[in-house]
């Protein structure tokens, strides 16, 4: 499903099938001052950054630390999922730039209108998470360990 980030900066969204990864890989990248609608307008959390945060995570089931935890590869692909425009219009990107992370990185950068690069710092912080990833598991595997 694709999701709006509702935000004061641009136009910006993510997609993932998993509802509370949406939530988590927003609430990372807003603290909090973010907010995040469906592609069908349905709240799918509201601002929390003025406190909330506990009656929301009770109401739903959201765990926050869990999720980024237990559900990291589908974190670090909703946050490379991330891109500066409308729901309406990305699957017509999509459909251009396909998977090549380049191309949408210089899309995004085109497209962004604000200094809150939050597509731009969402990738940065992908690759950042995929790299640990590597040299983790190449380190257990040099020792043995599994992760």
């Amino acid at each position: 499903m694709i999701y709006d980030i509702i935000n004061p900066s641009d136009d910006v969204t993510l997609e993932t099938d998993d509802i509370d990864v949406a939530r988590a890989t927003c609430l990372f990248l807003g603290e909090g001052k973010y907010g995040l609608e469906d592609e069908d307008g349905n709240e799918a959390m509201p601002l929390l950054f003025l406190g909330g945060m506990d009656e929301f995570c009770e109401a739903t089931g959201f765990d926050y630390p869990s999720t980024v935890r237990n559900q990291r590869a589908k974190f670090i692909a909703c946050l490379r999922s991330t891109m500066c425009c409308r729901v309406s219009e990305r699957k017509a990107i999509r459909a251009a730039v396909g998977d090549d992370l380049d191309a949408l990185a210089r899309y995004n950068d085109v497209k962004r209108t604000s200094l809150n690069d939050i597509a731009g710092y969402a990738h940065s912080v992908a690759k950042q998470l995929e790299q640990k990833d590597v040299a983790t598991a190449a380190a257990n595997s040099g020792s043995g360990k599994s992760t």
